[in-house]
């Protein structure tokens, strides 16, 4: 117990005790240039303070009807700050931010001055065992000319 008399003890397990980070990217779009978007991701915890760590994130674009898009109609890729680990031809990426947890990311219109909007959704996921946080996913609108 606590050393009053006659309260109960309790054994905790330490892994209860753990808390969890919060991951929260933060999307920042630039203006369009030559068919591209390119999208700035700073990983920051609840407070608004940067995440000084590798995170992972699962990156996907949705239509209007928050559909997911189809494959042939916008891309997205590196472009510079992170590492794709998976394919970059897709309109779906998973991608690792830098050591400081930003990336920036490239949404392309494959068709070209399309004039439509795409909804880019990354959600951070845990890649390390005992690697324990909770990862808030966020949107952003993606409008091109």
């Amino acid at each position: 117990g606590d050393g009053v008399a006659g309260a109960p003890s309790v054994a905790v397990d330490a892994s209860v005790l753990r808390t969890a980070d919060v991951r929260i990217p933060d999307l920042t779009a630039a203006a369009e240039v030559a068919d591209d978007i390119d999208v700035t991701i700073d990983i920051q915890d609840q407070d608004g303070g940067g995440i000084g760590a590798v995170t992972r994130l699962m990156l996907q674009l949705f239509d209007a009807n928050f559909e997911p898009e189809v494959v042939g109609a916008f891309t997205i890729a590196d472009a510079g700050a992170g590492a794709v680990v998976s394919t970059d031809t897709r309109p779906q990426l998973l991608y690792d931010t830098d050591a400081t947890g930003d990336a920036v990311v490239r949404v392309h219109d494959v068709a070209g001055a399309s004039g439509l909007t795409t909804y880019l959704v990354a959600t951070p996921v845990i890649i390390a065992a005992g690697t324990l946080f909770h990862g808030t996913p966020q949107v952003i609108a993606i409008t091109f000319d």
